[in-house]
Formats: structure tokens, C-alpha cells, sequence
């Protein structure tokens, strides 16, 4: 029985093991670099991070929205 190969599961399996082989396997490393990139985020797109921007018909391009 042969195996299809999905590229797209491939890819998140090597980024998986991309950022296992970058923390050493340190999960709490991982969670605080991702607090890191979360704040960063709030930073930069307060409003939209808050919940207070809602988008209300997905004709509406999201620059107009920020």
C-alpha cells in the first residue's frame, strides 16, 4: 500500500522540527517566544488585535479596515 505524500503536511512537519531543533525541544521557550511575537503583534495592530475592528463583507479590502 503506498503512502500519498502531502506537501503541505510535509512543510508543517519540517517547520515543526525547524523550531524543536531552534528551542532544543524547550517548550517554554517556544511559549515565551510566542508571547514575544504576540505582543508584537498588539503593538502593531492594536485595534485590530482588541476585537474592536470588525470586518463586516469580505468585499472590503483590509487596508480600509486599518
Amino acid at each position: 500500500m503506498t503512502m500519498w505524500n502531502d506537501p503541505i503536511i510535509e512543510e508543517l512537519h519540517k517547520i515543526r522540527a525547524d523550531r524543536d531543533a531552534q528551542f532544543n525541544g524547550d517548550l517554554t521557550a517556544m511559549l515565551e517566544s510566542l508571547k514575544t511575537i504576540e505582543q508584537e503583534w498588539l503593538l502593531k495592530f492594536p485595534k485590530l488585535m482588541s476585537g474592536e475592528i470588525r470586518v463586516k463583507s469580505a468585499e472590503q479590502p483590509v487596508e480600509d479596515v486599518l
